[in-house]
């Protein structure tokens, strides 16, 4: 088979006469001259379809992410607003610690009283009034050293609260630092969208190029174009339109690629 690069016509008695021929003979396959077979759409389709499958599961899959992502950001900025000195537990957390310790307190404090009470009256045997003095002093004694073990705890508490803060603050910067991993699976659904629209446009093209089989053989065929045109307009003057000869040249001269 020859396929021609170039071809020139001379418009002469109403047709158009070949009159210069390039080109060179071809052997190989020509499975695009007859247009895109069918398995070559079906697969085009199904290349399209996957295409915008995971585009939408890449968009989906950001959108997931861009949700968690602005949650935890907005948790986490809080606790670094507060800085390290601030508190970790919250009010409820911070009451019910306070009233526990307070609670004992007053728990270990009626013992204490109860003790006392026992012990003076052992003295002579239970036999003798109670020394109201000393019931006093001994139960002021054990007031004192229950009030001052529950400051103490309260301080600790307060301690421990305050080093809970400093932690959840520290905690919460280390863990906004990994935000932005968050969406490494969304860059990999991305990336294989993208291979995907790519896949997507070679298969098209393809299919148009194959489509389109017959445009380089009429470009070749036009490859005289001046004398086809200079052929074809000199004759609208004498009364044949430019499409006849348009008509005239495909209907006879493209007859005779390859004829020469």
């Amino acid at each position: 088979m020859r396929v021609h690069t170039k071809l020139e016509y001379e418009y002469r008695n109403g047709k158009y006469i070949l009159v210069y021929e390039e080109g060179y003979e071809y052997s190989g396959p020509v499975m695009l001259a007859c247009g895109p077979s069918s398995a070559m759409k079906n697969l085009n389709k199904t290349i399209q379809n996957f295409a915008g499958t995971v585009a939408g599961e890449a968009q989906q899959i950001f959108g997931d992410a861009s949700g968690i992502f602005n949650e935890l950001k907005s948790s986490l900025g809080s606790i670094i607003t507060g800085g390290p000195t601030q508190q970790g537990w919250g009010a409820a957390e911070t009451n019910a610690v306070n009233s526990q310790i307070i609670e004992n307190a007053a728990a270990n404090a009626r013992n204490v009283r109860a003790a006392v009470g026992s012990s003076v009256a052992a003295i002579g045997g239970g036999n003798t009034v109670t020394p109201s003095g000393l019931a006093q002093t001994l139960e002021t004694s054990a007031a004192l050293g229950t009030e001052a073990e529950k400051s103490k705890e309260l301080s600790a508490a307060t301690i421990q609260n305050y080093e809970t803060g400093r932690q959840n603050y520290f905690n919460a910067v280390n863990e906004e630092s990994k935000l932005p991993s968050m969406f490494s699976t969304s860059v990999e659904a991305n990336k294989t969208a993208q291979s995907g629209f790519d896949q997507a446009l070679k298969s098209q093209q393809s299919v148009d190029a194959a489509s389109n089989w017959w445009q380089p053989l009429v470009t070749g065929a036009l490859g005289g174009a001046a004398s086809f045109v200079t052929g074809g307009l000199s004759n609208l003057g004498s009364g044949e339109s430019f499409g006849e000869g348009v008509k005239d040249f495909f209907s006879g001269g493209i007859n005779n690629v390859g004829g020469k």
